[in-house]
């Protein structure tokens, strides 16, 4: 069976690239897609299967609901504020022991709005840095 539905925000707005994923009675990943610019998705269902659909996006409560009652959904704002999460390492040669390779502008800013969307600081230290 195919399940059709829209995904939107809690002031009727759809949700553009908001996950929907199928998971059976044993928790396994049957199948998922994602919402298109109009909050709109299509998935494909066995017509047997029990177990449970799961929509998501970034900054939104998720909604788990019985596969069979999966359709168009509205999705509240979290109110789950995430921690900092701090991530160190060293690098005991300035030379690291990999290639370099120029990333191109595009792919720069591509990362840096990641970033920002997900709130990750980057910080470039050196072992032995101001000694």
């Amino acid at each position: 069976m195919i399940k059709e539905g829209t995904i939107t925000d809690n002031e009727g707005q759809p949700l553009h690239m908001a996950n929907v994923v199928v998971r059976n009675a044993d928790m396994e990943v049957v199948d998922g897609t994602t919402t298109n610019s109009d909050g709109d998705y299509s998935i494909e269902i066995p017509d047997t299967l029990d177990g449970t659909a799961e929509v998501s996006f970034i900054g939104f409560a998720p909604v788990i609901v019985d596969v069979m009652d999966l359709g168009s959904h509205q999705m509240s704002v979290s109110e789950q504020v995430l921690g900092e999460a701090v991530i160190e390492g060293e690098l005991d040669s300035p030379e690291p022991p990999v290639e370099r390779k120029r990333l191109s502008p595009r792919v720069i800013a591509i990362l840096a709005l990641v970033a920002l969307l997900v709130g990750i600081v980057i910080y470039k230290r050196f072992k032995n840095a101001g000694k």
